[in-house]
């Protein structure tokens, strides 16, 4: 992937978390200047989301290969929500479990009263 000088310099100053207008001030453009060369680059890379570019240039920076990382993410991600709603599940199912039992214990116990009652 080739970026020009330009991109590649505002590429660095975004991934060091500068504003469009901080970066404008520091490169003596125009911050639509510095939108628009964002949203070029994130073009070219085929990304959509800013956190994106800048997981992007880190990875670069490391010589990794970002769609590759881009894939382990999401693939930790969804195993972590998966995670989250088994163990939601089995909250519920263990309530549940409770309310049964408990129900049983209390009509039980309503029926001896009765016996008793007789």
């Amino acid at each position: 992937m080739i970026l020009s000088k330009r991109e590649e310099q505002v590429l660095t100053l975004c991934a060091v978390g500068l504003s469009a207008k901080e970066i404008a001030d520091k490169k003596n453009i125009s911050p639509e200047t510095v939108r628009k060369t964002i949203s070029n680059i994130k073009l070219k890379i085929g990304l959509q989301k800013a956190t994106e570019l800048v997981a992007f240039y880190y990875c670069r920076l490391m010589k990794m290969d970002f769609m590759e990382f881009r894939e382990q993410v999401l693939s930790v991600i969804l195993l972590f929500l998966i995670s989250i709603m088994e163990i939601s599940c089995n909250q519920t199912d263990n309530f549940t479990r409770r309310t049964r039992t408990m129900y049983r214990t209390e009509v039980r116990a309503k029926k001896r009263f009765y016996k008793h009652q007789i």
